[in-house]
């Protein structure tokens, strides 16, 4: 089963991998299940201080370009399966998130979430990528800065289970799964 858009950023289905011996695809740039668009669009920069707008080069021209900007566009080349495109636009966010964090009367709370929905999506661009290390590690900041991300421990999951780490693969997914208590996709996984 291909990863679309309708599915994507949601758990990995257990028949997400194509081809034998490749690492199971991420789903492109859609939010977790427990999360809709305008949530994460509103954790990203809505909810959050003023996103931290700042000049660079080599995302969007010589225009300034917030997190919430880069973000977006980040995700629009995912759905269109850029995902190497998509990578330093999602750095170029952490960037603005955390430069954000040391501003007065930044809500720490929402720039922790904005920041791990950013993790998460850059963890999908890595996994598509075939870059198991990075997404690894970007879907563990994610679960780290916002612990009910639980597509985020699917994915884990899912990674691990691909890698023989079948240990830390069940970990994962069970804890996916008491986050989201019955996901079909999850159960699946766990099989």
């Amino acid at each position: 089963q291909e990863p679309t858009a309708e599915s994507s950023r949601r758990s990995l289905s257990p028949h997400a991998s194509s081809l034998p011996g490749r690492p199971p695809r991420a789903p492109g740039s859609r939010p977790p299940q427990s999360r809709s668009r305008e949530t994460i669009g509103a954790s990203v920069g809505g909810l959050c201080a003023p996103a931290n707008e700042t000049k660079d080069p080599s995302v969007g021209g010589s225009s300034a370009v917030s997190a919430e900007e880069a973000f977006r566009h980040a995700e629009e080349l995912c759905v269109r399966g850029q995902f190497g495109d998509a990578v330093p636009l999602l750095e170029h966010a952490l960037q603005a998130l955390r430069q954000e964090e040391g501003t007065a009367g930044a809500n720490k709370q929402c720039l922790f979430e904005a920041q791990a929905d950013v993790w998460a999506q850059l963890g999908v661009a890595h996994q598509s990528l075939g870059h198991l290390n990075e997404a690894l590690a970007s879907y563990g900041r994610a679960t780290v800065l916002n612990p009910a991300l639980h597509a985020c421990f699917a994915n884990l999951g899912a990674l691990h289970m691909h890698l023989c780490n079948f240990d830390l693969a069940s970990r994962h997914i069970e804890q996916a799964l008491s986050l989201s208590p019955g996901s079909k996709d999850y159960l699946a996984i766990k099989q």
